[in-house]
């Protein structure tokens, strides 16, 4: 209590004579300045001792030689308890007594030093501290008494402070009179005019913490005032948040860690508090404190407020209050719904142009104020029932219906400003995107093109384009692009102001300032080229030249050098309009560098009217320029930032697809060529050689039987006559045969057709299978990545079970064919590849080759088949050997029209005695041997016919 002492001896003997206590005040500021909390109201007393007060707070500002002391006034209301004194410990620096639940009622204050750099932000020197102690004590007072006191304490607090701190303790005893108490002292200070930013503060998470929180949250958004003119950012300002910062407390044990998000939600707290600080309205002198103090203490002594410290409407205010904001939330939801059709009806519409935006933004602006005013007038009417419905509201409606009414009045503004704000950014995103999507899609089509001449170029020269080679290709369909797209026209923004407002700060700079009035007359259309005159050289350089013989010769070099400087800043103005960007102020600041640049260059003795005019000249010629490539850009300016942004990405995507259809493509021709192509080329050519052999055997009798064809052989022996036909016949029989049966082939293939034509019929079947089998697995194969391994696995399974074609899977082995992609773009690159490859076979069939080479590639020979059916079976008489006559060559039982003795005979075996012999057969020896009954010899055998003319005739 020795403040409390120090202050009542002084405000009673301070005017007295023969009392030295002037020096007092001093020594309650220093210690204030270290720390020592000042007592500000005596809360059981009900005193504040103005006079103290006032020469403390004087030597304050004396001590800080500040002429003048901004301060900003924090006040920390509600319960006290040990906890509070732990938080603005962890807040501030402070130590606050932690007293007992008997402690003194009373207001305190701490003054505190903030550093430059707080301060520089906040824009005031020191913080006022304040915080309330004692409210809702247990003491011997009267209920009615002790009320009355702490609305008073409370009021008092409130009224000076520019940002409070609500606290909430758990462990306050009577958490409704506490509540009670602090929603009063508010109500207070909304009635006064003077509300400060409200934070709240939980120390519990328990249910009645939350609840008193919540309360106070919806009575401070209620009673917060809000600015008409800029309601959007006075609501952000005034917004209520609740804090829950838990634990350490002291009572905790010593060896217990410290939990981390202590830590973070007192810094949380202290943002949000430094935070409202900076945005408070109010920066007052210490002076000023000391009057707000007096005018409040004042009133609190008269009792001059509408709503009496004896009057506790603090339950149903806050009820109301609560029962508000649930309407009002109903109102904010009704609102977003609406905002989502409207949002429907934007994408609907279509509205690309700036005409068709501004009627449809029109007419959705007439729709929301509509329907926000008849929302809020549905909330009017609900908050007047309930106000008329309540006795104590009704009692105090005029005090409260006008809150209420600028709430919903402000309420009406904010939410019709923030859903027109909100259908100007849907609109503005909604065309924006569909200009990203046109854009895009734009792109992706010339990529495409791009990319399948570059696949194109890669599969013919099968050479690997590297990624510098493809980020150029890349950057050749970029910049075609930009430069055709059509982005929206902006509104008229004329940018010559800033041309020349860059142009002042240049001559300004170069000391130009004599010329300024040349300005003036910028932006004017400049029908005639830029021309030296006379007057952009001294009267001394005048006269010197003009006795000379060519006293033209200087004006004609500064001509010359204007024009290379002209020259030099048309073709930046042009490269600058060609970049997909859009205006910016260094492209003057570069261009006036290029014409001081220039002028260097050569030494000329010009005036600054020179300089002067030729940079007024250059700057309203492009300004033309800018003006065109900025009305191109401006509007779409965010998506040309966007579209610079992932410029790199479109490029990463870009060689990302190439290297992807190269994969493809590499893959799906070899897949081609060493697994199909082997076994397209020998389903065609397996049959061939047979189906040639048919063919000479329809054609020609001699192949018709193993007789018919030895009978040809004779025959066309007998026409050739020739001894060395004859010869080889009788010497090599067997190699005679082959080689009339490989004439007769060639001969057949030469006069008839070509194996092309042959393989033509077949070609085209086997792609058709292949080309199935490959349908047949995209069909069976899901959207997506796949593994192409497994689906060639698939096709070559596909072709040897439905089209019975001989696949060499060895080839699959290995990582080559096992690559993870989108098997519909590899089964499009296969399809290419067959295609090619069909019409690689096809101009290989029909090219003239040599028939005995074309013959060489043919699995089966036609001559083998040919030989097959004139050698017959092969099978021998068992007892003669005389070789089976039987024409069909699956013959069961063999037969010889003609049997002969194994040997020469001794006598003349054509003599008829030999060949009446019908029944016995003689060997070398004359042995005779039984012809008859063959089958006893072998029972594949049949008996010689008895018809001796019969034999006799063949």
């Amino acid at each position: 209590h020795f403040f409390r002492e120090m202050g009542l001896i002084f405000e009673h003997t301070h005017m007295s004579e023969g009392k030295n206590v002037s020096l007092w005040p001093k020594l309650a500021a220093d210690l204030l300045l270290h720390g020592v909390p000042l007592e500000l109201m005596d809360g059981d007393a009900l005193n504040i001792p103005m006079s103290w007060l006032g020469g403390v707070f004087a030597e304050i500002k004396r001590c800080l030689r500040q002429e003048q002391l901004k301060t900003r006034v924090l006040t920390v209301l509600g319960s006290h308890h040990a906890r509070n004194a732990a938080v603005l410990a962890g807040l501030f620096g402070v130590k606050l007594p932690e007293r007992c639940k008997r402690g003194n009622r009373g207001v305190y204050v701490e003054v505190l030093r903030l550093p430059d750099c707080l301060r520089e932000e906040i824009e005031c020197d020191s913080l006022l501290l304040i915080h309330v102690e004692g409210l809702g004590l247990v003491s011997g007072e009267i209920k009615t008494d002790k009320l009355v006191h702490d609305n008073m304490v409370a009021t008092v607090a409130l009224g000076l402070s520019d940002v409070l701190l609500l606290n909430i303790s758990p462990h306050a005893g009577d958490e409704f009179e506490m509540s009670s108490v602090m929603v009063n002292a508010l109500i207070r200070s909304k009635v006064s005019g003077a509300f400060p930013i409200c934070q709240i503060l939980i120390q519990d998470e328990g249910m009645s913490s939350v609840l008193q929180a919540s309360q106070l949250r919806h009575v401070c958004k209620i009673l917060q005032t809000e600015d008409k003119g800029n309601t959007n950012n006075d609501h952000a300002l005034n917004t209520t948040s609740t804090i829950y910062v838990k634990g350490p407390w002291p009572n905790r044990c010593v060896s217990e860690s410290v939990d981390k998000q202590h830590s973070n939600d007192v810094l949380k707290l202290k943002e949000r508090l430094f935070g409202a600080l900076k945005r408070s309205t109010n920066k007052s002198e210490t002076s000023d404190f000391i009057g707000r103090l007096s005018d409040v203490w004042e009133a609190v002594k008269n009792d001059s407020f509408s709503i009496s410290l004896q009057n506790n409407v603090a339950l149903v205010f806050s009820l109301l209050c609560t029962e508000f904001s649930q309407w009002e939330e109903c109102l904010l939801e009704h609102m977003e719904i609406w905002l989502i059709e409207s949002t429907k009806k934007v994408i609907a519409a279509k509205a690309f142009d700036a005409a068709a935006q501004n009627v449809l933004l029109t007419d959705l602006k007439k729709g929301v104020l509509e329907e926000v005013k008849s929302e809020v007038n549905k909330l009017n009417s609900k908050t007047e029932s309930h106000l008329m419905s309540e006795e104590t509201l009704k009692s105090n409606s005029e005090t409260f219906w006008p809150i209420l009414r600028t709430y919903m009045d402000n309420l009406q503004e904010r939410v019709i400003e923030e859903i027109k704000i909100k259908l100007e950014t849907i609109i503005e995103s909604y065309c924006s995107f569909s200009q990203i999507n046109k854009f895009e899609a734009s792109l992706k089509e010339e990529q495409e093109f791009k990319l399948l001449a570059l696949v194109e170029t890669s599969k013919s020269t099968n050479m690997l384009l590297q990624d510098h080679e493809l980020e150029e290709e890349f950057e050749i369909v970029f910049t075609k692009l930009l430069s055709s797209f059509d982005f929206r026209p902006s509104e008229k923004d004329d940018i010559s102001s800033t041309v020349t407002s860059v142009l002042r700060q240049n001559l300004i700079s170069r000391g130009l300032q004599k010329h300024m009035e040349k300005l003036d007359a910028f932006g004017q259309n400049q029908t005639s080229s830029f021309q030296v005159d006379d007057e952009y050289f001294g009267y001394r350089s005048r006269l010197k030249h003009m006795f000379e013989d060519n006293n033209k010769q200087q004006r004609l070099d500064a001509q010359k050098v204007a024009n290379k400087i002209i020259e030099e800043c048309n073709q930046f103005c042009a490269n600058k309009c060609s970049l997909a960007a859009d205006f910016s102020e260094s492209y003057v600041i570069e261009l006036l560098e290029i014409v001081e640049r220039g002028l260097k260059e050569k030494s000329l003795n010009t005036r600054s009217a020179f300089e002067v005019d030729l940079k007024i000249y250059l700057c309203n010629a492009a300004s033309q320029d800018f003006q065109k490539l900025h009305d191109r850009f401006a509007k779409d300016r965010e998506l040309l930032t966007y579209i610079s942004e992932t410029k790199n990405k479109y490029a990463a995507d870009f060689i990302y697809q190439f290297r992807k259809r190269d994969q493809c493509q590499r893959m799906a021709q070899a897949f081609i060529s060493m697994v199909i192509k082997p076994a397209v080329l020998e389903h065609i050519n397996q049959p061939l050689g047979t189906q040639i052999a048919k063919e000479i055997q329809y054609k020609a009798q001699q192949y018709q039987s193993p007789h018919a064809f030895h009978q040809w052989i004779l025959e066309d022996l007998i026409k050739e006559d020739c001894f060395e036909s004859f010869v080889e016949y009788l010497l090599s029989y067997e190699d005679f045969r082959l080689k009339k049966i490989q004439e007769t082939v060639v001969a057949h293939l030469s006069d008839t057709t070509s194996l092309g034509k042959l393989k033509q019929p077949k070609l085209g079947e086997i792609v058709g299978k292949i080309a199935a089998a490959v349908s047949q697995t995209t069909a069976a194969t899901s959207e997506g990545l796949s593994d192409t391994k497994p689906l060639l696995d698939m096709i070559c399974l596909i072709l040897e079970r439905d089209a019975n074609i001989d696949v060499k899977k060895e080839s699959l082995n290995g990582p080559l064919f096992s690559i993870t992609t989108e098997w519909d773009l590899f089964a499009k690159c296969l399809m290419e590849s067959l295609a090619t490859l069909r019409l690689e076979l096809s101009q290989e069939f029909n090219q003239n080759v040599d028939v005995l080479e074309a013959l060489v590639d043919l699995p089966v020979q036609p001559k083998d088949p040919l030989l097959q059916v004139v050698s017959g079976c092969d099978k021998r008489c068992p007892l003669c050997k005389a070789p089976c006559e039987e024409e069909k060559l699956d013959h069961e039982f063999h037969r010889s029209l003609l049997h002969r003795p194994k040997g020469m005979l001794p006598y003349d075996f054509c003599s008829p005695s030999y060949l009446s012999c019908s029944e016995i057969k003689e060997d070398a020896y004359g042995e005779s041997m039984p012809c008859k009954n063959l089958h006893l010899e072998d029972p594949n055998w049949s008996n010689v016919s008895d018809d001796l003319n019969s034999q006799k005739a063949n």
